[in-house]
């Protein structure tokens, strides 16, 4: 089951964002981590990752920053969904 999440609101924060993710080259989503399962985009971990694999954002709906905590650099990046 693949959960949706809204576009967040492009503001001060999500503007800043984008700029240092570009920047600094950031890799924290799905598409990077050693735990994606290609054929699925589902975690191999089981973590819920509709914000991860959704619209790019800093922080999630209620305020909690983007991220997870079973994240690891694999070897490949998939190309990520539009």
């Amino acid at each position: 089951m693949s959960e949706t999440v809204a576009t967040p609101p492009v503001g001060p924060r999500e503007a800043r964002f984008a700029a240092e993710r570009e920047a600094f080259g950031l890799r924290f989503r799905c598409a990077a981590c050693a735990h994606v399962v290609p054929s699925t985009r589902a975690c191999s971990m089981g973590y819920p990752n509709a914000y991860l694999r959704g619209p790019m954002r800093a922080l999630e709906e209620g305020g909690q920053p983007v991220i997870c905590k079973y994240f690891e650099l694999g070897e490949t990046e998939l190309a990520e969904e539009v």
